[in-house]
């Protein structure tokens, strides 16, 4: 039996030549002969196959195929990933990333493929499905708001933090755990220790990203450096620290979305026990 740490994952960066370093040189040459390219870091991390144990190099080439047949892979486009190890990043170094078009309906679903993006990382891989526990998460806890906490509006408006967390409560079965923080000392804090963030963004403070409509948008943190906060579902999959203050509500005259919607300069922290 070949084990191997699930640390490794966090080690890893998305360099090819550094990805050839540091890869098991089994999961190396496997994706020479089926792909014919180097994995990246993702595909490189243990934990995707089997839990991190095989039996035999066949064993693993068929894991592999299965895997890749599944997953339809997107990572994030984690511009901090030469950073990764070094002085000055703290996060993760890659992270499979569920966006909107994961899901039945694709236009208001990013609070979907942010909670789903959160309970993947933190440790939902049991089935190497991942468009099964889309599927699920959506089937279970699908867009809604709730206005006045009377007022349900179903499926055209997207996910409050109310029915975000009905559907992480619907996983507590199956060890996720979350709870709600402030402030962004607190959500360096977490992202230091490999710990994914849920975030509501208010669109209308990101012109830049081609945001037209003042709406709010879910997106998962996962890594800070001094200029940036790394997340989800976004342009760049980065943004500014100022940006992100604008956005989150932190600002007196920006991020009214965030205000209104009971969330300016909170964060879901998410996790498996």
């Amino acid at each position: 039996m070949k084990t191997k740490s699930l640390f490794l994952f966090v080690a890893l960066c998305w360099a090819f030549s550094s990805n050839a370093q540091n890869c098991d040189p089994w999961i190396v040459k496997i994706y020479s002969e089926l792909y014919g390219r180097i994995p990246n870091a993702y595909e490189c991390s243990i934990s995707n196959y089997n839990n991190g144990s095989w039996n035999s190099y066949d064993q693993l080439k068929s894991y592999i195929i299965a895997f890749n047949n599944n997953n339809n892979l997107v990572v994030a486009d984690n511009q901090a990933a030469g950073k990764c190890g070094t002085s000055g990043y703290y996060g993760l170094c890659a992270i499979r990333e569920f966006i909107n078009s994961d899901f039945p309906s694709s236009g208001n679903t990013c609070g979907q493929a942010a909670v789903v993006t959160a309970m993947w990382q933190a440790g939902l891989k049991a089935t190497d499905d991942p468009k099964k526990l889309a599927r699920s998460f959506y089937n279970y806890a699908p867009p809604k708001i709730t206005v006045a906490g009377l007022v349900e509006i179903k499926g055209s408006l997207g996910s409050d933090w109310r029915q975000l967390n009905y559907g992480l409560d619907g996983y507590k079965g199956q060890g996720i755990r979350y709870n709600w923080q402030k402030g962004i000392d607190a959500l360096k804090n977490e992202l230091r220790k490999n710990v994914v963030c849920l975030i509501m963004l208010d669109t209308g403070t990101l012109p830049q990203y081609g945001y037209k409509w003042l709406t709010g948008h879910w997106v998962v943190a996962y890594g800070y450096d001094s200029k940036y906060v790394y997340v989800t579902n976004f342009p760049n999959n980065r943004m500014t620290w100022d940006e992100l203050k604008k956005a989150w509500g932190g600002s007196l005259t920006e991020g009214h979305m965030a205000k209104a919607h009971g969330t300016a300069e909170m964060f879901a922290a998410i996790w498996k026990q």
